[in-house]
């Protein structure tokens, strides 16, 4: 929204003239955010309003002049070549420095001095291209007359033409709120605040009819929810013309375009005080019977920017009694537009309901300045100060005119006063600043609020009526009133006093953000899902018919989902994981990625609602997914690559991941043969395996395709995982031991037999299996280092010899191993 200064001097007694960055200072901390200012005079610095003195030949140049111009104080001798030059003649002149346009086309240019055929030209008598005007009764190849300002040679230009004033931009955004800042009315308002000066309001009219003979205008409103107030007046012997300078300026400087006197005055009132206004072409309307009504579904109706547009039943019209006219608060109707014949005015100034001028607005996709102002909710008080100010305006500028009707105002909706009950000492404690009652008063005061005090400390604050349409409506809103007039700078920024201590550790969020580092910092990749999965997917994984892992009942079905496709709660990670799989599958030939979030039961978990603090959220477990899949290498090698990754992460956490073949498969998307169910003691905690093939043909996977599923929940926390100890004091000793076993044995059930043999036994890795036919059918070869020290002494080979020797036995009649001598 733009504001012009020089309007805002006119609305104020004791107005300041500041520059545009200090203005726009002033305004940006105590009002609304400026974002930026222009001068309108600063690019006619240059410029004056020059008298043409004598204007003889040039020697050297048949269509050009010599021409002498007095300039006030100074006279100066140009070249010129303008055809319509006469002796008397006020005329644009640009000193050297100014900026002009050659002929009025290409770049701006700085002008200078220049001999030109032989005679030395300083300065330039200018057309209005060659400034950046226009002017419709200039010659082709002449000069803009100025004779009829009747003002001394030597004027600037740009206070001569009425354009230089200083326009500011005001943010839209932070004036969402503010429907009276939506005009200069309520700007200059807010300045007389800060300058501590007084509002001179505009001058209205004393709207009376003109003559005996009434015109019976009738205003019927069958929506008084969607409009709260219309006032209507009849005008006749208008003449409808160009309007005068200084209207066509000022509307033009604002970002309108002056179309004629009428159309101009309405949009210059709206823009003064914000109150749109409409004018029919009351000739041109069946009666002068208005009706506020809904438009009928499908009818149609032909807006003034020639657009033949179908209304819905929703829409709000102003009719007559044959056909709308006008669609309320955002466009009138071609039917009755005002044009260069119209002599008789209907005049409207109305208060429409917000919402449904935005929905309207948004319905058919048009927004205009007088839309934009009522869908912010309008003051129905502005109303009647707009419509009188027209008129005011429309004497002033057709003083011919006649009212010919009385002032019809039908007003259904008058709104009750906004009364907030405040404590003076509750806002100096919010504000942080020793203000003294007095102040606050006299700065609520001052903005149009009336108090009365109940007690000292307690005060009835009224909210007057350009603020109490939805923007001050509760004590904190006061707050901001005061602390923004005072002064934001005059606040001083102090700490207050708390207690600082750190944060209570979350060991669950620790152990999480341990796992991401780990898997990332070993090359996969972390990826964030939504919450929510489709049918497809889960038919997909068999979680939509009972069977142990999940059953029908435990699904979460959303009542109004954000995606038809997606109606249910995940109960697992997989599903969205492997589609983000698939999806990466176009662009890479291996993919690794996992996913640390929360799944959704529905059984009753340990969350309660804010509600019903008895009412249990469904169970919301933390689970951490990785599913790897490759097009080249074998299902094997992508097994024991996933494997490893988890038993890497196991021991850099302190977690030891056990991993048996499961007694039974419950969970249906694995192949059945290659699954390993996940262990951390007694406790099932995930499951490992290759997807089934009916998984992999759904998304179009490569049959290497391994997912791991892990509840985090079902992990101890972090602080009794990591447990830090010294380094070791003594040497160890390492002893390699190999067998010859079944291949129907697997390592883990080797490993448990081995923890348990002797305390001095640190640890013992696998590192090698071999299979052969030398070995016999059904029997494979196995490797592994086992690691011994004491913590208190070296350890001697003697009694490493016994405790292997103990090994060997356990094996052996455990295992029906063969112990391999090296």
């Amino acid at each position: 929204m733009y504001i012009s200064y020089n309007i805002i001097k006119e609305l104020l007694a004791k107005p300041k003239d500041l520059s545009g960055k200090e203005l726009a200072e002033v305004m940006t901390m105590a009002i609304v955010e400026v974002e930026g200012y222009v001068s309108e005079a600063e690019k006619w610095s240059q410029m004056v309003i020059g008298k043409v003195e004598v204007i003889k030949p040039h020697l050297n140049a048949d269509k050009l002049k010599l021409v002498t111009v007095d300039l006030g104080q100074t006279k100066a001798e140009v070249v010129c070549g303008g055809v319509n030059l006469k002796e008397g003649m006020l005329v644009a002149f640009a000193h050297p420095g100014a900026r002009v346009r050659w002929h009025g086309q290409g770049d701006w240019q700085i002008l200078k001095v220049a001999t030109i055929r032989g005679v030395e030209s300083k300065g330039m008598i200018c057309s209005a291209a060659e400034i950046g005007l226009q002017d419709s009764k200039e010659p082709e190849y002449g000069i803009m007359d100025l004779s009829y300002l009747k003002i001394k040679p030597g004027t600037p230009l740009a206070q001569a033409l009425g354009k230089d004033d200083l326009i500011l931009e005001l943010d839209n955004k932070s004036i969402t709120h503010r429907p009276d800042l939506w005009g200069h009315l309520g700007v200059a308002r807010e300045l007389a605040v800060l300058w501590k000066t007084q509002v001179i309001l505009p001058k209205l009219a004393d709207i009376k009819p003109d003559t005996e003979q009434i015109k019976d205008l009738k205003i019927s409103i069958k929506e008084p929810d969607l409009c709260q107030r219309y006032i209507g007046v009849v005008v006749d012997n208008v003449k409808v013309e160009p309007s005068p300078a200084w209207l066509k300026n000022r509307v033009e400087a604002l970002g309108m375009r002056s179309i004629n006197n009428v159309v101009d005055i309405a949009n210059y009132v709206m823009l003064e005080i914000g109150q749109p206004l409409h004018t029919f072409d009351l000739a041109k309307l069946a009666s002068s019977h208005i009706i506020v009504r809904r438009a009928k579904q499908g009818e149609i109706f032909v807006s003034l920017d020639e657009t033949e547009r179908k209304l819905s039943a929703d829409t709000l019209v102003i009719a007559d009694s044959s056909r709308a006219q006008a669609i309320a608060g955002i466009i009138g109707g071609q039917s009755s537009e005002v044009i260069s014949t119209t002599t008789k005015l209907l005049i409207e100034s109305a208060t429409f309901e917000s919402r449904g001028i935005r929905k309207t607005s948004l319905a058919l996709g048009l927004r205009t300045e007088a839309s934009i102002r009522y869908e912010k909710a309008q003051d129905p008080e502005l109303a009647e100060i707009g419509i009188k100010r027209f008129i005011y305006l429309l004497k002033t500028i057709c003083p011919t005119i006649k009212i010919t009707s009385p002032l019809v105002d039908e007003y259904p909706g008058k709104p009750l006063p906004v009364s907030i009950e405040l404590s003076p000492s509750w806002i100096v404690e919010r504000i942080g600043s020793k203000i003294k009652y007095e102040e606050i008063k006299k700065i609520l005061e001052s903005l149009g609020f009336e108090i009365w005090n109940k007690d000292k400390d307690a005060w009835m604050v009224k909210v007057p009526s350009w603020r109490a349409t939805g923007d001050v409506t509760i004590p904190e809103d006061l707050i901001e009133e005061v602390a923004r007039i005072y002064g934001y700078g005059n606040i001083k920024p102090v700490l207050p006093k708390f207690e600082i201590k750190p944060p209570p550790q979350d060991e669950y969020q620790d152990l999480r953000w341990k796992m991401r580092e780990l898997l990332v910092g070993a090359g996969w990749t972390e990826t964030l899902s939504y919450s929510f999965v489709g049918e497809k997917s889960m038919r997909g994984f068999g979680m939509l018919h009972n069977n142990h892992y999940i059953t029908t009942k435990l699904c979460l079905t959303l009542v109004n989902p954000i995606d038809s496709e997606k109606n249910m709660l995940r109960p697992s990670l997989l599903p969205n994981l492997v589609q983000q799989v698939a999806g990466n599958l176009r662009w890479f030939d291996e993919v690794r990625l996992f996913e640390i979030g929360r799944i959704f039961i529905n059984e009753a978990g340990n969350f309660t609602a804010k509600d019903k603090q008895t009412t249990k959220l469904p169970k919301q477990p933390y689970h951490l997914a990785l599913l790897a899949v490759s097009k080249k290498g074998s299902d094997e090698l992508i097994f024991r690559e996933v494997k490893g990754i988890l038993i890497e992460l196991g021991l850099r956490l302190g977690l030891n991941f056990i991993f048996r073949q499961p007694t039974e498969i419950n969970h249906d998307w694995y192949n059945k043969e290659v699954t390993l169910d996940i262990f951390v003691g007694k406790v099932l905690v995930g499951h490992l395996g290759i997807l089934n093939s009916e998984l992999i043909s759904l998304y179009d996977l490569p049959i290497n395709s391994v997912a791991v599923e892990i509840s985090l929940d079902a992990l101890p926390a972090v602080s009794k995982l990591l447990k830090y100890k010294s380094l070791y004091k003594y040497p160890g000793i390492i002893r390699d031991l190999s067998l010859v076993i079944s291949n129907q044995v697997i390592w883990d059930d080797i490993a448990s037999s081995l923890k348990d043999t002797s305390p001095l036994l640190e640890s013992f890795e696998l590192f090698d299996v071999y299979e052969s036919a030398e070995l016999g059918k059904g029997k494979r070869s196995i490797a592994f280092h086992l690691t011994f020290r004491h913590p208190k002494k070296t350890l001697k080979s003697e009694e490493v010899d016994k405790i292997v020797s103990k090994i060997k036995k356990i094996l052996i009649n455990k295992f029906n191993a063969e112990v391999r001598d090296h």
